[in-house]
């Protein structure tokens, strides 16, 4: 029996050991050089290769009508969110700011020069450039030697006005620069001035006489 197990093996080991040369392709040179007709070796790979292939079908076939319903459902959902009407987004315009603004084109105004005594007055222009009536709240000059007078009444959009300034340059000398501050409802005073130099008249100097006595001799 121990003699028919070794047989055995070494049969088995021949015969791996012809496979193997026969997938090798070492056989073909044998065959070339007998001239004999090679008899068919089956290759024991085959039928592994066959069982894998048919196993991978399988589950081919078994995943498919999953991935097809997944594609279906996914072209039903696009075409549903194509169908829906899509919302427009409606642009809320906001509303400008209603305010006044007060433009003057002219700012300070040069008198010159003037003597003392003498009196300037000017007329400063301005317009409402803004898309509320523009309101005159108070006029602040410098001192007392400017008089300012200006529209009491609301002024509309557009439209125009002027503020009629005064200096009296009684008792001043030298360079003046009088001013006035207005401000209205536009929220930001505005600086309007006079500007240039009093002199005064001065004496002209007395020629001194000398009085000649008369000598008795």
């Amino acid at each position: 029996m121990i003699q028919i197990k070794k047989t055995l093996k070494s049969l088995s080991l021949i015969i791996a050991i012809v496979i193997l040369c026969s997938a090798c392709g070492g056989g073909g040179s044998s065959q070339e050089a007998t001239g004999n007709t090679p008899k068919k070796i089956t290759n024991p790979v085959e039928p592994i290769a066959k069982a894998v292939a048919t196993s991978n079908s399988d589950i081919e076939k078994s995943v498919e009508p999953d991935t097809v319903e997944k594609e279906e459902t996914k072209k039903e959902m696009v075409q549903q969110d194509e169908e829906k009407p899509k919302e427009e987004k409606k642009e809320v315009k906001k509303a400008p700011k209603k305010r006044a603004k007060m433009h003057f084109p002219e700012k300070v105004y040069d008198y010159g020069f003037i003597m003392q005594g003498d009196t300037v007055q000017h007329d400063f222009y301005f317009k409402n450039v803004g898309n509320a009536d523009l309101v005159i709240r108070r006029v602040e000059p410098s001192c007392g030697c400017t008089v300012p007078i200006y529209p009491k009444d609301p002024i509309a959009p557009g439209e125009d006005g002027k503020i009629s300034v005064t200096f009296k340059s009684a008792g001043k000398l030298g360079r003046q620069i009088p001013t006035i501050k207005v401000i209205t409802n536009y929220n930001r005073a505005i600086k309007l001035e006079l500007k240039g130099y009093v002199d005064a008249e001065r004496e002209k100097p007395k020629k001194v006489v000398k009085e000649k006595k008369d000598t008795i001799q």
